[in-house]
């Protein structure tokens, strides 16, 4: 779990009563979407039959590694345009709707879950219809990818695909700033996860034109949103990357009316 969280943003959601209830009795609202996929199962396959085809090569290579000396520098990156054009606007067009997703479940992080997987697992993910989530999940988990993310590193570890999932966020959703359990030792976290782990978020989705908390994972000098260092606006087709080990917080302040975010999320290390 999200460790070094401010009590003072934790005790002021923990007085919403109605968040409560929502986020306690999540497995009632989980129900309620399987039966919806269950209802709709005849449409999916004719709504998200695709006999597109792509390559490995879906993130711009030249792009990627032009942040990686700002990486180096700062600990994070961000980049616009950063998925293949004709990838994105599938993906876009083809991202899982709701009902694929878990409710949120913990007062930290607000939103939905989905299509998650993990080192650990003992099977690739496996979807049925979204041929553009298990693609990308496959592109992220090859060697071709692991190598361009060596590159981009240039500092002698080899990191694999540690885990992978999806979210969706909406008006009210909520991010508290912290620090991710890979590199917490108390969590049974290991040194060379600790020291390696990187953070990637695809963000496929967002509200355009807007100077409101749209639901950019910002980078924090502190947990309590009040030492922003850099916090994203464009959510279409752009990257945020962070070392997890640095000296630094992420999240993302409640979000605004008519505000919605898509991400891909991968995080890597050793392991």
């Amino acid at each position: 779990m999200a460790y070094l969280i401010n009590p003072n943003i934790t005790k002021k959601y923990e007085k919403k009563i109605f968040l409560k209830l929502k986020l306690k009795y999540w497995r009632f609202f989980s129900k309620f979407r399987k039966i919806l996929r269950i209802l709709k199962k005849p449409f999916y396959k004719k709504i998200y039959s695709n006999n597109v085809s792509f390559d490995r090569e879906i993130i711009d290579k030249k792009k990627f590694l032009e942040s990686s000396i700002f990486y180096k520098n700062n600990s994070y990156c961000f980049m616009e345009n950063i998925l293949d054009e004709n990838f994105y606007s599938n993906l876009l067009k083809n991202f899982p709707p709701k009902e694929f997703f878990l409710p949120a479940r913990h007062l930290v992080k607000q939103y939905n879950f989905g299509f998650k997987w993990v080192y650990t697992d003992q099977t690739d993910l496996k979807t049925d219809y979204f041929y553009e989530v298990n693609h990308f999940f496959q592109v992220l988990k090859s060697s071709y990818f692991l190598d361009l993310l060596n590159l981009f590193t240039n500092d002698q570890n080899r990191r694999l695909l540690y885990s992978y999932n999806l979210t969706l966020a909406n008006k009210g959703a909520i991010l508290f700033p912290h620090k991710d359990s890979i590199t917490n030792l108390d969590e049974n976290a290991t040194l060379s996860k600790k020291e390696t782990a990187l953070n990637m978020i695809f963000f496929i989705k967002g509200k355009r034109n807007s100077d409101g908390n749209i639901g950019g994972t910002g980078i924090y000098l502190d947990n309590e949103f009040k030492k922003p260092i850099f916090i994203p606006k464009n959510l279409n087709n752009s990257l945020l990357i962070y070392r997890s080990d640095a000296e630094l917080f992420h999240g993302f302040e409640e979000m605004e009316k008519d505000s919605e975010r898509f991400t891909v999320n991968a995080q890597f290390s050793k392991v």
